[in-house]
């Protein structure tokens, strides 16, 4: 399961600003902010449409599942930084949301917390609990 997170400094509704905007996250911040996480990787560029991309990077560190095809990624994009999130992917952005003093948003416009994501997690378990097959 994933799902589109943006962490964000504006309480409106929307995801894309310009640079007068009271909330914009600054390319040149968002760089510092990642090159000062050792477990992130710089790289510019986007795999998935092999084009440079100002501001994307890699997760290094990522916990979950070693199958993934990708790493995770986190993207710059007019002001605020996107990501497609399973739970450790949900709790590295929060961590990136404090270090730029700002917060993260799901796709309905929620703002996530430590406890929403735990609440993820557990029904997670459930529903693969219930998946598995009985003996």
């Amino acid at each position: 399961m994933t799902y589109e997170l943006t962490i964000t400094r504006s309480e409106e509704r929307g995801t894309d600003y310009d640079a007068t905007h009271p909330g914009y996250i600054t390319l040149e911040q968002w760089n510092a902010c990642a090159a000062g996480d050792a477990e992130l990787d710089l790289i510019n560029h986007d795999p998935f449409i092999n084009q440079p991309a100002p501001g994307f990077c890699h997760w290094l560190s990522y916990p979950g599942n070693p199958e993934r095809a990708m790493q995770p990624w986190f993207a710059y994009h007019n002001g605020t930084v996107r990501t497609k999130a399973d739970p450790p992917v949900m709790r590295k952005t929060l961590q990136i949301a404090a270090a730029l003093d700002a917060f993260v948003v799901g796709e309905e416009g929620e703002r996530f917390t430590e406890e929403m994501i735990d609440e993820i997690e557990q029904f997670m378990q459930l529903a693969l609990a219930q998946d598995k097959p009985r003996k």
